[in-house]
């Protein structure tokens, strides 16, 4: 049993909130919890011991030694080191430092724990190592909204880590609403304390737009700050910069470079980024087998869109003997995760009734989960089923609904789909002026079918325009064909 410093002061700011002025309170805990909580951990501090030299976080602010990555600690000489120094006096540094030894020697379900008791005393990197294990799920239960509180405890303490994964929270929505306003707040308070991945992740921000101004020689100078700063991370969004050639001079072999660099550092992104070059011999010779391998490397990290990706490999058959079982399941797995780009391949397995039983309502669920998303592709696909009755009952109007929202992003099986329902009198809103627009819009990018059907519409110049048998045939058969080359060309953007 041990008595934390951080009790006391916790006991005295209580006695003290209550001589304040009411309108005075919040303003006097603010400051007051800030100088107590570190008071407290100088009080904790115990001298350096071994369990600080084996087990200390880089990352923690309160650390008595440099730190030891997680990876290089010594499990063994770590975990009995702490325990001696806690059978002596704990402090919360030691009881943290223990968890880490404790998850070092893969056990999870201890270190949580101690991690518990020391984030529950006010120690902020205890505080981010709890955010972390219900993230990952590591020894408690998975939990984002869970991970998310410990996150922002240990942020308001100032801890880069938790404010920036706090960041990442919000720009993708895991436990709490996504906000790209307040996931680029936390990166940049991050990135000034000097965190080299917030720096990454800044840098991001400005590349996509999402919650700054989109500003592409803004996210160049933070990616080259990130890299030098050691982040693995920033090699592989500087390599996507010269990938796609924005606020760089384009440069295949050198997004080459630096994605391999990333991915020999273990980065998932990295490892997925340079598989696609292999997949499509951008920079690198074609290789199939060399991109199955990388992106194996990042599904074993758990990367949705590596899963995506391989399992589409197995579909196709790309180096690999086709297989529809292999593909759902992996397909599965990233769907599970929200990766939309596998929600709607598994949609399509599961209406055709490859690799897994033939189920279209379970194909519209799937098509539902990725057009909630706001992926056109999925949008189409809604469209498509509720105008033809596969899996749903028939209904123009959610067909209308649903492939003006794709068309309005540009996909163009959806701009033809939509003209054609003008043409078979199944549409109420569309004219016939924007039904040309739209097959035009079609045609230009490459959609064979709406050439054929802007003729007719020309030809005719007025209902009725029934297409025949014919027409409907080869719209299944384009669409099979193009929705996964557009829906390929549009995931790497």
């Amino acid at each position: 049993m041990y008595v934390h410093a951080g009790y006391c002061c916790r006991r005295f700011l209580a006695l003290a909130i209550r001589i304040v002025p009411r309108n005075q309170r919040q303003v006097f805990a603010s400051f007051a919890g800030v100088v107590l909580t570190s008071i407290a951990m100088a009080a904790d501090s115990l001298g350096i011991v071994d369990c600080d030299r084996l087990a200390a976080s880089p990352y923690d602010d309160h650390r008595q030694a440099t730190g030891v990555p997680s990876e290089q600690i010594d499990a063994k000489a770590a975990i009995s080191a702490c325990k001696k120094a806690l059978e002596t006096g704990a402090s919360l540094r030691i009881v943290y430092q223990y968890g880490r030894a404790l998850f070092s020697n893969h056990q999870h379900r201890e270190a949580a724990i101690e991690f518990l008791r020391a984030a529950k005393g006010g120690y902020a990197a205890a505080q981010y190592a709890v955010g972390y294990m219900h993230t990952r799920g590591l020894g408690v239960p998975q939990d984002y909204r869970e991970a998310a509180d410990w996150y922002r405890k240990a942020a308001e303490q100032g801890n880069s880590a938790a404010q920036n994964n706090l960041g990442y929270f919000y720009y993708t929505g895991l436990g709490v609403r996504k906000d790209y306003n307040e996931a680029v707040k936390f990166y940049r308070i991050a990135a000034e304390q000097g965190l080299a991945d917030a720096q990454a992740n800044l840098g991001h921000s400005y590349e996509t737009g999402q919650g700054v101004q989109q500003d592409y020689r803004e996210a160049l100078k933070w990616y080259l700050v990130a890299i030098k700063g050691g982040s693995i991370l920033g090699q592989n969004n500087l390599g996507h910069l010269y990938e796609i050639g924005q606020g760089v001079r384009q440069d295949y072999k050198e997004a080459v470079r630096l994605y391999r660099l990333a991915a020999n550092g273990g980065n998932d992104l990295g490892q997925v980024n340079l598989g696609h070059l292999y997949e499509i011999g951008r920079g690198v010779p074609k290789d199939y087998r060399e991109a199955t391998k990388l992106y194996r490397m990042a599904s074993n990290q758990g990367n949705a869109k590596a899963e995506s990706n391989l399992g589409r490999i197995y579909q196709d058959g790309l180096g690999v003997p086709r297989n529809y079982g292999e593909a759902a399941k992996l397909y599965r797995l990233a769907a599970d995760k929200g990766e939309t780009s596998a929600q709607i391949n598994l949609g399509r397995l599961y209406e055709k009734g490859l690799g897994v039983p033939k189920n279209q309502p379970e194909a519209v669920k799937w098509y539902r989960k990725a057009a909630e998303q706001g992926h056109p592709v999925a949008q189409g696909e809604l469209g498509y089923v509720y105008e033809y009755g596969i899996g749903v009952p028939v209904n123009y109007r959610d067909a209308e609904k649903f492939y003006r929202l794709a068309a309005e992003q540009g996909y163009p099986i959806a701009q033809n789909n939509l003209a054609v329902m003008f043409m078979n009198g199944r549409s109420v809103t569309v004219t016939r002026n924007e039904a040309e627009s739209l097959l035009e819009k079609s045609a230009r990018q490459g959609f064979t079918l709406a050439a054929r059907n802007l003729n007719v519409l020309r030809a005719k110049g007025q209902r009725p325009y029934t297409l025949e048998g014919p027409d409907e045939f080869l719209l299944e058969k384009q669409r099979e064909e193009f929705v996964n080359d557009w829906m390929f060309e549009q995931m790497w953007k």
